[in-house]
């Protein structure tokens, strides 16, 4: 799948899958970047994905059981914004220096 390009931001096209926890999952092939979705609203996007790994992943009979077995924990993960669907900008700390984003993967 390409990714659609805005300004100089982009999104992951999103398909939706069957699952109580997941809403969508994205992949683009040129970046080798995962994105999921889901059904709170929140997002991530995971880095250095195989191919072969979403393949199995939207062709699972669980994605939920899939996710927290195969991608979460596996691959760096960063959340997305909600409004952009762009990863999260770290902000700047006392020091000025970026800190890291202080959220938990679902």
């Amino acid at each position: 799948m390409q990714r659609e390009r805005t300004n100089v931001h982009y999104r992951i096209p999103r398909e939706p899958v069957v699952s109580s926890n997941l809403a969508a999952v994205g992949y683009c092939a040129e970046t080798r970047e995962l994105d999921v979705e889901f059904t709170n609203g929140d997002a991530w996007r995971y880095y250095e994905v195989p191919a072969d790994v979403h393949r199995e992943f939207v062709g699972a009979l669980s994605v939920g059981k899939f996710y927290s077995r195969q991608i979460r924990g596996s691959y760096r993960g960063v959340p997305l914004d909600r409004v952009t669907g762009e990863p999260k900008t770290p902000q700047p700390g006392a020091d000025g220096q970026p800190q890291p984003v202080q959220e938990r993967e679902p």
